[in-house]
């Protein structure tokens, strides 16, 4: 398995260790072997590079979707975004003064919907 975490930015491991004990979700399990070696290619060169983890920079969504399709995004981190900006405005309107509070409701609210309508190959 090719992951990046905030204990030791991009590497291989043994799938097992990194489920840990955990259900893997895996999305886009059928490869042709071209495919396959491509990724392989691109992983070998994300790991030489040594880019550091950030929860916001480059974190295990942002290592997936470069792999997967040359640009490293977060779909997690951009319909928080998109949530807490839709808070903001709720709160301009409803002339709150705990923006902060509409903004945090409204990132998490737009976070979970984004893993909720997430699509997986399969769970193992």
């Amino acid at each position: 398995m090719l992951h990046n975490s905030p204990n030791g930015n991009v590497q291989i491991c043994v799938k097992d260790d990194f489920a840990d004990g955990k259900p893997v979700k895996v999305v886009l399990s059928y490869l042709s072997d071209e495919k396959m070696n491509k990724l392989l290619i691109q992983a070998e060169q994300l790991i030489n590079k040594a880019k550091k983890y950030g929860v916001l920079g480059f974190n295990c969504e942002h290592l997936a979707s470069a792999m997967l399709h040359g640009n490293p995004s977060s779909e997690q981190l951009q319909g928080t975004a998109f949530g807490a900006v839709v808070g903001l405005l709720l709160a301009h309107r409803n002339q709150s003064r705990n923006s902060l509070m509409y903004m945090s409701i409204g990132g998490l609210i737009e976070c979970v919907t984004v893993n909720a309508a997430r699509k997986y190959d399969y769970v193992e």
